[in-house]
């Protein structure tokens, strides 16, 4: 069965230890440096403290660290009911096994295979990603770094930080936190009780990525993580599940539809562009005209992007600069039509027509660098970054520093021929 992701992904997220990394293997063979130290400073056999440690950490994982305590705190609890179980006094010894285990620790982490591939297939697809994963906050937030997975992750959200677990709604604080809609999410994890289970119970798409058995007429996806970024990938190509989208022109007979769209999407547009937060029904009609009488002109068009019969969204050009044979592009697409490719394919058509019907030589494209959406639209279509313009962009009396893409014709020419 050929497996797919579903319509209208805004997120992907995914639990973090054993799943998007070796977390056992990596604090087992830090426990072992640990018991290796007290065995050599104390005396005590290793068999042996294996054994009760092992008793320690099956009597306190219940819990599932929905505690706000930091890692130092939960580990000197663990190591110091070991020491005590051994009749010793732990004060003398605890901060000094600590500080091995946490530097045994750091040098074991090793992501999965596949881990890093899915993860930048994520965003050249568009997709912001989060990490929800039960654990103290800090530990979470250290492993992160320290396997160089940072830059990918725009949102952690563990069960010490929200004093949830993901049985007791934790999934439900990660969703709100990111604004997120329980369709617009796909999630990873590699257990089926603590991942696919609520998940599922939530109505949200999942893929698992472990080893046991899936209950029968469970929904999940089961894939490895290679496997994952292969769909990314495929996604991040050609991205669009849709039939119905057209490009037209804007006429003033769209006004009251295109507007009724920005109403619905003002707060969300708002964050990216300086028009949207103030704009009335009358702007609304000006820029029609204004659209008209730019094509007029013959200095470039806005047009409808329009799916099923519905205006979803504006693309255009800010106009043409003839004597230079370029122009630059600028598009935004309401909320409930993102995640189906429909801008990429219309950014598509747009470089399209002004390479070859206009025959240009450069289009560029420029997004605030915190719009990862907009800016994974040039990135899958293969424009290159050509640099970063500080403080460039003013919206709402907030500066934003602008990516700029640029594609050339022989360059999309190569591509996509």
């Amino acid at each position: 069965m050929t497996e797919k992701l579903p319509p209208g992904l805004r997120w992907i997220g995914f639990d973090l230890d054993d799943t998007l990394h070796y977390f056992k293997r990596a604090s087992s063979r830090a426990s072992e440096i640990v018991f290796d130290e007290i065995e050599r400073q104390l005396g005590i056999g290793v068999d042996d403290l294996r054994e009760v440690y092992g008793e320690i950490l099956r009597a306190t994982r219940s819990g599932h660290f929905a505690q706000p305590k930091t890692s130092r705190e939960y580990r000197a609890e663990r190591f110091g009911a070991l020491l005590a179980a051994f009749s010793l006094d732990p004060d003398p010894h605890l901060d000094r096994l600590l500080d091995v285990y946490n530097a045994a620790l750091g040098g074991a982490l090793e992501l999965k295979p596949g881990a890093r591939e899915a993860l930048t297939a994520a965003k050249r697809a568009g997709l912001s990603a989060m990490v929800i994963s039960e654990g103290p906050h800090d530990a979470q937030l250290t492993t992160i770094e320290r396997l160089g997975i940072a830059p990918s992750i725009d949102l952690l959200v563990t069960s010490a930080g929200e004093q949830a677990s993901k049985s007791d709604g934790l999934f439900e604080k990660a969703l709100e936190r990111a604004g997120c809609k329980r369709h617009e999410i796909l999630y990873v994890g590699d257990s089926v009780e603590r991942d696919i289970a609520p998940t599922s119970a939530l109505g949200i798409a999942n893929v698992y990525v472990g080893d046991d058995k899936l209950p029968d007429g469970s929904t999940a996806m089961r894939l490895d993580l290679v496997a994952l970024a292969r769909l990314l990938d495929q996604l991040a190509r050609d991205g669009s599940d849709l039939e119905g989208l057209e490009l037209r022109p804007l006429v003033e007979t769209d006004a009251e539809e295109l507007h009724s769209l920005i109403e619905m999407d003002r707060d969300r547009l708002a964050q990216w562009l300086w028009w949207a937060a103030n704009q009335t029904f009358d702007d609304t009609v000006r820029f029609i005209r204004e659209s008209e009488a730019q094509a007029a002109e013959n200095n470039g068009f806005q047009a409808a992007v329009v799916i099923d019969g519905r205006i979803a969204g504006v693309i255009g050009f800010t106009g043409v600069d003839w004597k230079n044979r370029a122009t630059r592009l600028g598009y935004w697409l309401g909320a409930k039509s993102e995640g189906r490719g429909a801008m990429t394919a219309a950014v598509r058509a747009l470089v399209d027509h002004a390479l070859g019907v206009w025959e240009l030589d450069r289009v560029e494209i420029r997004a605030a660098v915190e719009n990862r959406r907009s800016r994974a639209i040039p990135e899958r279509l293969g424009f290159r970054q050509e640099g970063t313009l500080r403080k460039a962009k003013q919206v709402n009396g907030r500066y934003f520093d602008s990516v700029v893409y640029s594609m050339r014709a022989a360059d999309w020419r190569s591509q996509e021929g």
